[in-house]
């Protein structure tokens, strides 16, 4: 086996082995595991009056955020992952608002779906264009080189992932604490 030098090359498959580890702890998943809270002042989704599960959030965001629930935790992702692929391949209008957890089936084939499209545009990618300023926007506000917004796409999804995988853990153990029960 020949080890690339190439950082496109490495940079991508770090992200194949995050993904190999999302699809293990995704596999099955299901909305109760999702809506359990680790605690009772959690971070989660909420339904809102049209049905549509809104995340819990506060500007500015305060230091001693509770864990999250493994829905606002794939959320997060979600949303994340669509404004970063909107600033790159689309008009650039997306915003958290307008994103919501759409349960957890629909949320690991969003996820699937969001791995291809980054996993493509970086495969679309020269050596140069991870030197590049001009690509760079979400969660930057600066020209660093594009190859730190790649990095830090996936150290935030392999944070995810490990976070996803801890709470159905203790989600599935039956540890005592709380589940939003209405939705989808």
């Amino acid at each position: 086996m020949s080890i690339s030098r190439d950082r496109l090359a490495v940079l991508r498959d770090q992200l194949a082995l995050t993904w190999q580890l999302a699809e293990v702890v995704l596999a099955d998943v299901s909305d109760q595991e999702c809506r359990w809270l680790p605690s009772a002042r959690s971070w989660t989704v909420r339904p809102d009056g049209a049905g549509r599960w809104i995340p819990d959030w506060q500007e500015p965001e305060p230091a001693d955020v509770a864990q999250p629930s493994l829905a606002w935790t794939m959320w997060q992702t979600i949303w994340w992952w669509s404004v970063l692929l909107d600033q790159l391949e689309g008009d650039g209008t997306l915003r958290r608002e307008d994103i919501t957890w759409p349960g957890a089936e629909v949320g690991v084939a969003t996820l699937r779906e969001l791995y291809g499209r980054w996993d493509a545009f970086l495969a679309g990618l020269g050596e140069a264009d991870l030197d590049s300023g001009e690509l760079t926007g979400f969660p930057f506000d600066d020209e660093r080189p594009f190859v730190q917004v790649v990095a830090w796409a996936t150290v935030e999804l392999t944070k995810n992932v490990a976070e996803m995988g801890l709470l159905r853990r203790l989600a599935r153990d039956g540890t005592p604490a709380t589940t939003v029960e209405t939705g989808p």
